[in-house]
């Protein structure tokens, strides 16, 4: 009798450690499920976020990581791509939440600094950005897109002497950025700095391109500086790119550039 119940008892405190530890476990993975889960669904936006930002979709990315944002600013990644999504919509708020919380996280990356001054962009307070960009370009003094939008905010401004000279140093610290020196050659043009134009069409001169207009600009830059013979080539490749063209496009060319042309 003695040894039924002690059989009992043993059998009894058995099954009372078995479901003391399934209640353990039981609380364990609650636990793990309720931090967890949380994070994976964080993450997933993040990378969600990213593929449609690459497809153009900002407004669809802004709203996917939106929910998550608070998660975001202590990583560079997930900055960049907070800052891009709420760029594209142009939501100036979240910008300047966004840049101001990732560098309380200790995220010290330009872009951060380019989203902040966007946002005061957007708020119409362009001297608050120079400031903030101008801080950001004696940090990351390598940083092309820094002095690029320095010199966007100064252009609007019609500041162009000090925008010139941004656009000078986007192109030394980019020179494969074949686009932006022919945008600023146009400008510099439209300035009728001669020089200035004839520097960047020197770089520019051997661009692969069928775009005949681009050709005939940089041809005229080289004439405009005081150095026609330098233009020939450029002149004859767009000369033989504009026959294939329709006779209204020919006509219009031919008025646009007829100083480049006649040469």
């Amino acid at each position: 009798m003695a040894e039924t119940s002690s059989k009992t008892k043993s059998s009894t405190e058995k099954l009372n450690f078995y479901l003391l530890l399934g209640i353990v476990a039981f609380l364990l993975l609650s636990a793990i499920v309720h931090y967890a889960t949380p994070v994976y669904q964080a993450r997933r936006a993040l990378n969600q976020a990213e593929n449609q930002l690459q497809k153009g979709l900002g407004s669809v990315a802004a709203d996917t990581i939106d929910p998550f944002r608070h998660q975001y600013v202590a990583q560079e990644r997930s900055c960049r791509i907070l800052l891009k999504a709420y760029y594209q919509v142009k939501n100036a708020d979240r910008l300047e939440w966004t840049a101001q919380s990732c560098l309380d996280a200790g995220v010290d990356i330009p872009e951060v600094y380019l989203g902040w001054a966007a946002a005061r962009e957007l708020f119409n307070h362009d001297n608050e950005a120079v400031q903030i960009l101008t801080g950001a370009a004696q940090k990351f003094d390598r940083a092309p897109a820094v002095f690029y939008e320095l010199a966007q905010i100064y252009r609007r401004n019609k500041q162009d002497e000090v925008a010139v000279e941004a656009y000078f140093r986007a192109m030394e610290r980019d020179p494969g950025d074949q686009q932006l020196a022919v945008n600023v050659l146009a400008y510099c043009m439209d300035l009728k700095r001669y020089e200035d134009a004839k520097k960047i069409a020197e770089k520019v001169k051997t661009l692969s391109t069928d775009n005949f207009e681009v050709k005939l600009m940089i041809a005229r830059a080289f004439i405009k500086g005081g150095e026609p013979k330098s233009a020939e080539p450029l002149v004859e490749s767009a000369r033989a790119i504009l026959a294939t063209k329709d006779d209204a496009t020919k006509k219009r060319v031919q008025q646009a550039y007829s100083d480049v042309l006649s040469k």
